[in-house]
């Protein structure tokens, strides 16, 4: 015990000597917000239990700019006793000055530059804890809008070729088959601001499900009978279902069922597999009629499609042929099932759209928000060629923008915010400054500059 507490006076002096070293003095301390990451030198324990080689230098520095890169303003590391003090009373921190020395390498990495000067870095992280902390009250009483879209996360489509990189020609794209599915339909919601939330299969026996008008199912390939069960009771209390390809092909146990899609689900979307053919490249699904479902696709629009093209064979009178593939067998299937409906599409079109961005792709995707009739809290518009996020916190009586300017250009913003029909004032939480609100019927409008990567954050309340 006494070792333990000498060991902890030791490292009390050591970051104090440091600090004061330094010229960390609490009025230039009070507005720093640390963003930090645990690291050791090349290792999981303090950089004083790891040996010092020749090349150790050499792979913390490149470990340390590669933090920095991430966007962390600083470290943190361990100092342990029973290595730091071999003798009672002599201690040794050579590897831990070796990591701070490379740290100031790295460029300025961590709180302070070599002659204590407060990086830039750090002063920038001071401001914005100063206004999160001026505007703490806004920020605890609010919370995200609520998605009504959910994307659901199936571990079990690891276990069949959700673990495989991608192959295309021979030459492989990508990494991971089920995650680039699931990072490739949220982008299409994230870049048209639209909230969705990845919902577990677990989560399937929970009321959860019922908060959301739309369950997405990407990479469908391995599900539990059980799961199954849970989506058919969605569609048919109401919920609208989008699946992809091959949709419970192999159950939990690891066998194949007789008809795909599988367990009960050929019921629901009207109609089952009739051909399987694994691509070697991309090619595309062909628009055949203009339908609800699909409000900003027209006759003849192609879709990409990835991976293989899973044909289908109608087997319901409720089940409409919406799309084919380039040989002209059906590729998105239509049908209504209880008081829902339900849409299948024979490819993996979330995970073309994340490596080759197909524009209708994406509208496939923003179209199923007006289709079922999504709310969309915010619209924003641009005047150049980039992405501006919106972001709405809301809390009684008020709401909170967060704005982005994703791009590498200036340019003209509009923001359009979904509210009641109450009278609304707004104001920048940075400056405090008021901002006019254009109020039309149940949206409020700002418009202004933002320069490339810049960060708007507007408070928005219900004027008393």
């Amino acid at each position: 015990m006494s070792k333990l507490r000498n060991f902890s006076i030791v490292l009390l002096i050591t970051l104090l000597t440091f600090f004061k070293g330094h010229g960390l003095h609490s009025e230039r301390m009070k507005n720093f917000f640390p963003v930090s990451v645990w690291y050791g030198g090349g290792k999981v324990r303090a950089p004083i239990v790891v040996k010092v080689e020749e090349k150790s230098l050499e792979i913390w520095k490149k470990d340390l700019t590669q933090i920095k890169n991430l966007g962390f303003n600083s470290i943190r590391c361990w100092i342990e006793w029973a290595t730091s003090e071999k003798e009672e009373g002599r201690f040794d921190f050579n590897s831990l000055k070796k990591l701070l020395d490379l740290a100031h390498e790295a460029g300025g990495y961590g709180l302070v530059e070599t002659d204590g000067k407060l990086t830039e870095r750090t002063v920038l992280a001071g401001k914005v804890a100063k206004v999160i902390n001026e505007n703490m009250k806004l920020f605890l009483k609010s919370h995200p809008q609520k998605a009504e879209i959910a994307i659901l996360y199936n571990p079990l489509s690891h276990m069949v070729g959700g673990q495989q990189t991608y192959t295309l020609e021979g030459k492989p794209i990508g990494y991971n088959t089920l995650s680039e599915s699931l990072q490739g339909i949220h982008s299409t919601f994230y870049e048209n601001n639209i909230p969705v939330d990845f919902l577990h299969s677990m989560d399937l026996f929970s009321e959860r499900l019922k908060e959301y008008k739309l369950l997405i199912v990407p990479y469908p390939v391995m599900m539990s009978q059980s799961h199954i069960q849970k989506i058919i009771e969605y569609v048919e209390e109401g919920g609208t279902l989008v699946a992809e390809a091959r949709i419970g092909w192999i159950d939990e146990k690891g066998f194949s069922t007789g008809i795909i899609p599988g367990d009960g689900l050929d019921k629901i979307f009207g109609c089952r597999e009739s051909t399987l053919i694994p691509l070697k490249k991309t090619s595309s699904i062909i628009i055949k009629s203009s339908h609800e479902s699909l409000p900003f696709l027209k006759e003849g629009e192609k879709l990409d499609s990835l991976f293989l093209e899973e044909s289908f064979e109608i087997t319901n009178k409720n089940a409409k042929v919406l799309a084919e593939f380039e040989d002209g067998k059906p590729a998105i299937i239509y049908s209504n099932y209880g008081k829902g409906k339900a849409l299948i599409v024979g490819s993996f079109i979330g995970l073309a759209y994340h490596h080759f961005s197909n524009p209708n792709n994406k509208k496939f995707f923003a179209g199923l928000v007006k289709w079922v009739g999504i709310k969309k809290y915010i619209d924003v518009v641009s005047s150049e060629d980039v992405f501006l996020e919106g972001k709405i916190l809301e809390g009684k009586d008020f709401k909170v923008l967060f704005a982005f300017n994703r791009g590498d250009k200036k340019t003209s913003a509009q923001f359009e915010i979904l509210v009641d029909d109450k009278d609304y004032v707004a104001k920048e939480i940075e400056t405090n400054k008021k901002i006019p609100v254009i109020q039309k019927g149940n949206k409020i409008i700002f418009s202004r500059g933002m320069e490339p990567n810049e960060v708007w954050v507007v408070a928005i309340e219900k004027n008393k």
